[in-house]
């Protein structure tokens, strides 16, 4: 499951409805080495969600890996995802 590694900065264990506020003043983190690893998932879904996450974060290490999905994947959508992804980065 591609949520499990990106987790928001704010505890939301406590149940005081702060992290609630804090995740909407701020950006998600997430954990980059497993998101990177979703890229080489059997599930094309899966793929193309990290695709997906990879350019929201705008993660620039990833550029290499999005190059070669946009142009290798055997699927269209992940090709596609990756193409908007590595836009996306700086």
């Amino acid at each position: 499951m591609l949520l499990s590694p990106i987790r928001y900065t704010a505890d939301t264990r406590d149940g005081d409805g702060g992290g609630a506020a804090e995740r909407s003043r701020g950006p998600a983190a997430f954990d980059l080495p497993s998101v990177l690893a979703r890229l080489d998932d059997d599930s094309a879904h899966v793929r193309a969600s990290a695709c997906v996450a990879l350019g929201h974060g705008r993660a620039g290490e990833a550029a290499d890996r999005l190059n070669v999905l946009a142009e290798d994947d055997p699927d269209s959508n992940v090709r596609e995802r990756a193409a908007w992804a590595r836009g996306r980065l700086p």
